[in-house]
């Protein structure tokens, strides 16, 4: 008695169509990622790399070398909206966080700004939300 096979026979033709229809959606995947990158605000950038810190303190190898300003602080949480918390939440954060005791640098991009380290914020962070939760 023979064994029956089941087998799937492409012509050349399709075959061609496979692939070409595979590295278009691959070709429009990568564009897509690109843009993404292109498109990503430097504020955003440093804002989620700071909340990924917050969360997971192994996710930044020297936070102590690592900055961020209160533009970056207040989209850590955005407000009911979905815009950065504002300034006076801010200027209340680094008071009752005690961030406004921590060492701070004048910002390199803008020289007015105040910034404090990774570390520091994520402490001032976590002793603020400890406190009112």
């Amino acid at each position: 008695m023979m064994e029956i096979t089941s087998a799937v026979v492409l012509t050349v033709d399709h075959v061609r169509r496979i692939i070409e229809e595979t590295a278009i959606e691959t070709a429009r995947q990568t564009a897509d990622a690109l843009k993404q990158d292109l498109y990503c605000d430097p504020i955003d950038q440093v804002a989620n790399k700071l909340r990924n810190y917050i969360a997971d303190q192994t996710t930044v190898e020297n936070p102590r070398e690592s900055w961020a300003n209160g533009h970056h602080i207040r989209r850590l949480e955005l407000n009911s909206k979905g815009d950065p918390k504002s300034i006076s939440w801010f200027h209340r954060f680094k008071r009752d966080s005690g961030l406004a005791e921590c060492i701070s640098r004048s910002s390199n991009i803008h020289g007015r700004l105040q910034e404090w380290t990774f570390q520091d914020i994520a402490s001032a962070w976590h002793n603020h939300y400890t406190r009112i939760r």
